[in-house]
């Protein structure tokens, strides 16, 4: 379970780091519950692109999101 705690604490602190590089907006959110994971996903639109990462640490999740053109 500690092993577990501290892979997610280093991936908040490297999503926070992507985050100040990629000028993205970045939000903190409780959980009802205990969630433990982290997610990849984007969105293509017609000229941009959006990603969004974020990471579940128990009670909090931390969500980065920024977008990119295309082309």
């Amino acid at each position: 379970m500690m092993i577990t705690a501290l892979i997610l604490l280093i991936l908040c602190i490297v999503f926070y780091m992507i985050a100040m590089f990629k000028n993205a907006t970045v939000g903190f959110a409780p959980i009802l519950g205990l969630m433990a994971g982290a997610l990849l996903s984007y969105t293509d639109y017609d000229n941009e692109r959006e990603y969004t990462l974020q990471c579940c640490f128990f009670i909090i999740s931390m969500t980065v999101q920024w977008e990119e053109k295309n082309g």
